[in-house]
């Protein structure tokens, strides 16, 4: 097949008259992503602490502090603090071969954040661009991918939460990936290949596993989609393109509607019963109007508070909007004036299809025997990403699709239009403000709307919350400056943009000017927001509060501390030298629902932060609850012991003990039956305890009149000893209250032990006669050489980084 062959042209035209001074392709483009990053930053969780009017900086910095420790310690690395005993990476496990795992060992934890996110933002816009460039889009429709994509506040912000520490290391080389495939697919490079298989490996070792799943199937669906494109070009016609363009519309609907009205949704059927966002009861001309909005603005649903994670729409709607976002990518391949656009939809209507077959069909079966990767596949983080990779890419393609429909968009007078519309949203903003009409508005549609992420709770515990002043205020500022931020930065991207290409190098520098005057008014709302919603004073506590909860807990029980009354994510703060204290973080106003609904799995409470591999550890073994002073409790189980100028302790009785012996067990294999059992209110832990035996079928129930008291007597980085007051006269079952691992090894008087799955996400030990002490090691297989194999990494990264670049070659793009 003969191509035609034209070699990429800088579009800028050539200045005539006075000489002045014309900046390259990319130098535009960095100047570009610097006030976006600074946008990024000024607003993410790292240099100032906020994010969203949230403090997410302690609580990552505190995990990424553990993080160094323990990797200046030595491995195997697992938290034992804030997971319960759940290894740290979880079900990342990979995530400390990254070669940026090593700066823990050079630089203190809090200029590893900074590090790993300036360069992880960075990266994702410079692959986007790249792959949109391989797709044959314009620079200009490929600098607004890149931008979407990398500086949507999806990195910086969701990307940046607890459960997500390491999702940012695997963010920026998927797009990588891609693109290099495509140049393997058309051009048989070796350089290619080597670096999509690096894109690739740093993408499963950046502590996302299921994202390498994902990225896999993109590779592979995009492989077949340009393959699938070269056979069309050569005797398809429009025709082709139409039947093409609605299979791929047919897959798009396929995917979309089952998960826009969940009561479709396979999901449902699953065995583990996780409560479904707001979808089923989400508008759905609503839903289209806001596609829209996204596909011009894709930040809107990336931003520091993830509207599709946190409000609205959770796993279902995530992988809604992707449906839908085929279907406007494959109209726009249908309608573009060039035939290259129709690769981007054949990959995509190919990727919908592999995800279809993911979400209906147990292809992952094997991935079940691998704890955590089931959630972790379910996970909304994975979605969303789709979602915004999506629609990133389709902002890109419909840049190009409205420049090859209307003249205006190539002309200064829509460069106009776009300022004007900037303005007017500021002056709109400035006009209604949070208390003027907009704030009603939000009101009443939080009052409706937000009511959905509570649809389990009891309803007088929703009209509490949604009734709450400040938690409306804080929505409806964090959601309408989200807004303003971002419309604001399209219009200066796109001013930038167009007055770099189209002007003279005054208009330039003009346009620079003010482009930086509306970040700088951008930046100020912002920081403007916080205002409503800042949090308190931190809370410190007393030594005399420290020694009492320490004389309380002793290593065998948990401390529950509840976010401030104000809705902010900071935590109290526990002295250095009584860290040994697990830490939930809940609102103050959510208690009760901890007590009616975190015997569950839950994704989608807001605010909890609690494991989200962990049903049963958290509350039930939280004896201390330390709140700040005057914080009243309506369970009539929690009293009241001490009480000081700046925080109350309470303690509670029918606390779930770390390490206890069990009076009755009873040995079932049925899941479901364990995990209804033990999420029942009427359940008592302390008396029943519910064991899986797992492949022996031959185990009979247990019973110890009088079981002897057990406790955690030394705990490490590596593992645990728990010891008894006085040896078993029988065969018993020692209940360790932190979660089920494959990989932990346990032993009996220093005889090797099997350990059982009870009470659903526990983990047990039968214990012979005659038994006094057990020990417990997390020994996951070859983490002992993951320094060298991160070296390794490492030297390879920058031996590739190094290995001279060349600008794509025409014959790699599409013409």
């Amino acid at each position: 097949m003969n191509e035609t062959i034209s070699p990429l042209k800088d579009p800028t035209p050539k200045v005539t008259g006075s000489k002045s001074y014309r900046l390259p392709l990319w130098g535009w483009y960095w100047i570009l992503c610097l006030p976006a990053l600074l946008k990024s930053l000024g607003s993410g969780p790292v240099f100032f602490g906020r994010a969203a009017g949230c403090e997410l900086t302690e609580t990552h910095l505190y995990l990424q502090t553990i993080l160094g420790r323990l990797i200046r310690e030595g491995l195997p690395m697992w938290n034992s603090w804030f997971a319960c005993g759940y290894p740290m990476v979880g079900d990342w496990r990979l995530g400390l071969f990254h070669p940026a795992t090593l700066l823990h060992y050079l630089l203190p934890p809090y200029w590893v954040i900074n590090v790993v996110l300036i360069f992880s933002t960075a990266l994702a816009a410079t692959f986007m661009f790249r792959l949109g460039r391989v797709l044959s889009l314009s620079p200009f429709a490929a600098w607004i991918a890149g931008l979407a994509y990398g500086f949507s506040g999806h990195l910086a912000g969701y990307g940046w939460l607890i459960g997500e520490y390491n999702y940012s290391l695997s963010y920026p080389f998927v797009p990588l990936v891609l693109s290099e495939i495509v140049r393997v697919v058309r051009t048989l490079s070796l350089r290619a290949f080597c670096l999509a298989t690096l894109g690739w490996g740093l993408v499963l070792v950046g502590g996302s596993p299921p994202l390498a799943v994902f990225t896999l199937l993109l590779a592979m669906a995009f492989a077949i989609g340009t393959i699938a494109f070269s056979r069309h070009e050569a005797g398809g016609g429009f025709l082709g393109r139409i039947l093409l363009v609605c299979f791929i519309v047919v897959l798009g609907a396929a995917i979309a509607l089952p998960h826009l009205q969940p009561a479709w949704h396979l999901w449902q059927q699953t065995a583990i019963p996780i409560p479904m966002a707001a979808a089923k009861d989400y508008p759905f001309d609503r839903l289209i109007l806001e596609n829209l909005v996204a596909l011009i603005c894709p930040s809107f649903f990336g931003d520091e508070v993830n509207s599709i994670y946190w409000g609205r729409l959770g796993y279902a709607g995530a992988l809604g909007y992707a449906g839908v976002g085929i279907i406007l990518l494959a109209v726009f391949s249908l309608f573009a004036r060039s035939r290259t656009r129709l690769p981007l939809a054949v990959f995509f209507g190919a990727c919908v299809g592999l995800l279809l077959a993911a979400d209906t069909i147990p292809i992952f079966a094997p991935l079940a025997r691998v704890p955590g990767w089931v959630q972790a596949m379910r996970s909304p983080a994975r979605w969303i990403f789709l979602y915004v990779f999506f629609m990133a890419l389709a902002a890109g393609m419909g840049w190009d699709v409205v420049r090859s429909w209307h003249p205006l968009a190539r002309r200064r007078t829509g460069i106009v239009l776009l300022i004007g519309a900037g303005l007017a949203l500021l002056l709109a903003w400035l006009f209604f403000g949070r208390t003027g009409t907009g704030g009603v508005i939000w009101s009443n549609f939080a009052q409706k709307t937000l009511r959905d992420p509570f649809s389990a709770l009891p309803p007088e515990l929703v009209a509490k919350v949604t009734s709450n002043e400040k938690f409306l205020t804080a929505s409806f500022s964090i959601a309408w400056d989200s807004v303003v931020r971002t419309l604001l930065l399209a219009g200066g991207v796109g001013a930038i943009l167009a007055f770099g290409f189209h002007a003279s190098s005054r208009p330039r520098a003009a346009t620079v000017a003010l482009a930086g005057i509306l970040f700088a008014t951008d930046t100020v709302g912002f920081f403007h927001s916080l205002e409503t919603i800042s949090p308190a004073d931190d809370v410190e506590f007393s030594p005399v509060v420290a020694e009492y909860v320490q004389q309380q807990t002793q290593n065998d029980w948990r401390v529950l501390t509840p976010y401030d009354p104000d809705l902010c994510l900071k935590p109290l703060r526990i002295p250095t030298q009584t860290t040994w204290a697990r830490h939930t973080f809940v609102y103050r106003e959510l208690f009760d629902l901890i007590r009616l609904q975190e015997r569950q799995p839950s994704y989608y409470a807001p605010g909890l932060m609690i494991s989200r591999v962990t049903p049963l550890t958290d509350f039930m073994a939280a004896r201390v609850v330390v709140t700040r002073a005057g914080t009243r409790f309506e369970d009539t189980m929690v009293s009241k012991t001490l009480g000081t100028q700046s925080v109350d302790v309470y303690l509670v009785p029918t606390a779930l003990p770390r390490a206890s012996v069990a009076r009755n067990v009873r040995v079932t294999s049925n899941s479901a039956e364990i995990l209804f059992s033990v999420a029942s209110l009427d359940y008592q832990p302390t008396a029943t305890v519910y064991l899986d035996p797992g492949e022996e079928t031959v185990l009979p129930d247990l019973e110890c009149s009088s079981p002897p008291r057990a406790r955690v007597v030394k705990e490490t980085a590596r593992g645990l000893t728990v010891e008894l007051d006085e040896p078993t006269s029988q065969t018993a079952l020692l209940t360790l209250a932190d979660v089920y691992d494959p990989w932990w090894r346990a032993w009996v008087e220093n005889r090797p032990a099997k350990i059982y799955k009870v009470n659903y996400s526990f983990r047990g030990v039968i214990l012979p006669p005659g038994t006094k002490t057990i020990h417990f090691e997390y020994r996951p297989p070859g983490w002992p050489q993951v320094p060298y194999v991160s070296l390794v990494i490492l030297i390879v990264t920058i031996l590739g980084l190094l290995f001279p670049s060349r600008e794509l070659r025409s014959n790699e793009v599409f013409q």
